[in-house]
This record gives C-alpha cells, structure tokens and sequence, in this order.
C-alpha cells in the first residue's frame, strides 16, 4: 500500500510517519522522509510511506496525490503551533548567529515565563525576526493560507487527522482507513527527538495575551473552522509556562544546534 503523509510544521508529521511505517512495517528502502519530490518515487511500487510538509510541496506534486492509495493530512491547531515554531524555527539556525544575542532571545522568554500576561507573543515574534530575520507572522498567514487551499480543493480525498486526537491516543478511524490494528505514538528516536516539545495541546491558552488574539483571531479563525476544531478562544484564568518547554527547550536545541556544526567541521 502507497501511503502520502502531509502536513504543517510542527504539526507531529515525524511521529505520525514513524508510526505508520511501524504498523504497516515498511522496510527502510520504502520509507521516504521529505522527498524532494514526489514524483522522482518509484509510484508503481506495492508498498511505500512518504511523508512531505505542505511548505516543500511543488504544484505539480498535488497531480500525484491519486498515485497513493491511502492519503492522511495531519492537522494541528495553528495557535499550538505557532508557538512550537518560534520555540523551535532556531534549530536551524544557531549556529549562524551571535550567542549574546541568543541570550538576550532567552532571557525575554524567561521573563515570559515569570509572568506570561506581561510580554505579548508578538513582541516575542518581532524579537526573533530582528534575532534572526525569520518573520513568523508573515510564515504564519502563508501557512494558513497554503492549509485552507489544500482543504479547499482536496478535501475529499484525504483522511484528516487532528494531532490532539492522535496523540490522545483515539486514532481508531485512521487505523480503519490503514487497514492496521493499532498506531502507536512512538519515540522518533535520537536522530530526531529534538522536535518533540511536549506532545500537547492548549498550549496557547498560556502564551497569548488579549492583545495577541487580535491580530492572531482573524488570521486563523478560518482555518480552524476547517480542520474542525471549535471556536474557543478563551485564554487561562491562571497563566503558567514551564521552563522546561520553553526556555531550556531553547537552550537544548541551541546546545544541539551548535555540537552538530562542531561535527560538521570536524569531518571537514
């Protein structure tokens, strides 16, 4: 069986690919993470798992999607994960950037930490643009828009599976549509674990301010709608943060950023 995973950026496509290549035991040589492109798979194979994000999917990829027997769109809550991306977009790009800036960046979300009413997310968002030159804002209305014309054109044709619900543990209806006993939500293993933060949801209850919800309401209250989920935008009585998935999480995935880079040059 062909299997085509899409989805956003952090929106747990990783877990989700590793899961069903698991249960459907697909050799390695048949597993193939972000592709460059969908087309250059031998799609006459009996069996195969690709797993691609929407953001690296070409145009003329979606002619493809027919190619595939069984076709998943993973969805998450683009609040939720907006704030897995700003938390984890610096991976990428540590090690090109001054480290007393890095700190300065670190030092904002712990005081976000300390009082999570007293420092909107925008201003933690202008502040990693002018660290790093990566406006996210501007990446998240991209990303909402390329979600909304997926769904808009191809809705038919994909089982959509809310992140929430699957690592809840209620993933029976994909499992159906598989053809497969039981998904797991495995370990993704060493080689990736970076890019699990907390496997969680409502999240963003804790890291928005008023002020934050009203820009952010009408860019994604759309898309919401779409992926079916309801129109709470109620915000915690009782703000909390935990270091560990914030700032700590920053400064692992720095630490890792940066020993990579060492590896790099060493084997240079």
């Amino acid at each position: 069986m062909r299997v085509l995973i899409l989805g956003e950026a952090k929106s747990g496509t990783t877990m989700l690919h590793r899961a069903i290549c698991d249960a459907l035991g697909t050799p390695p040589e048949q597993s193939f993470f972000e592709p460059e492109d969908l087309g250059e798979l031998d799609l006459d194979a009996e069996d195969l798992v690709a797993k691609k994000l929407l953001g690296n999917l070409r145009g003329s990829e979606k002619k493809l999607f027919l190619d595939f027997d069984r076709r998943v769109l993973l969805v998450r809550d683009p609040r939720d994960r907006f704030v897995s991306w700003l938390l984890y977009d610096i991976h990428g790009r540590a090690a090109d950037l001054e480290p007393e800036k890095i700190a300065k960046f670190i030092e904002m979300l712990r005081k976000k930490e300390e009082d999570p009413s007293e420092v909107p997310f925008l201003r933690l968002t202008h502040a990693y643009w002018r660290l790093t030159g990566n406006d996210l804002l501007s990446a998240l209305a991209r990303s909402t828009a390329r979600m909304n014309d997926l769904l808009g054109r191809f809705r038919d044709l994909f089982e959509v599976v809310q992140y929430e619900l699957y690592v809840a543990g209620e993933s029976s209806r994909l499992e159906i549509y598989l053809g497969v006993d039981e998904l797991g939500t495995p370990d993704v293993g060493p080689d990736l674990q970076r890019v699990v933060r907390t496997k969680g949801s409502g999240d963003w209850k804790h890291w928005f301010t008023d002020r934050d919800l009203l820009w952010l309401r009408p860019m994604v209250s759309g898309v919401l709608r779409r992926q079916g989920y309801p129109r709470d935008w109620e915000l915690a009585e009782h703000q909390e943060i935990d270091p560990e998935h914030c700032s700590r999480y920053v400064e692992r995935l720095v630490a890792s950023a940066l020993d990579e880079e060492s590896a790099g040059e060493a084997t240079d």
